[in-house]
């Protein structure tokens, strides 16, 4: 048998358990902060331990004007 919902009060109970996530998630990112800190320097130890550290924006710059295209 279908019968008639409160919309705003589904909207509420989903609104409230994406609530939930979003602190689950963010107290899970708090426990694990250190070892976040951890990898984010992989990089830098692994590739560039003799040159200058790693920027991921560098990646992508342009080639210099000295630099001649064929």
């Amino acid at each position: 048998m279908l019968m008639a919902r409160d919309t705003a009060r589904d909207e509420a109970q989903k609104l409230h358990r994406k609530w939930l996530k979003h602190q689950a998630f963010m107290a899970e990112l708090a426990r694990n902060k250190e070892w976040l800190a951890k990898i984010e320097q992989i990089p830098n130890m692994l590739c560039f331990q003799d040159r200058a550290p790693f920027h991921p924006h560098r990646m992508f710059s342009m080639p210099s004007a000295s630099v001649k295209l064929r």
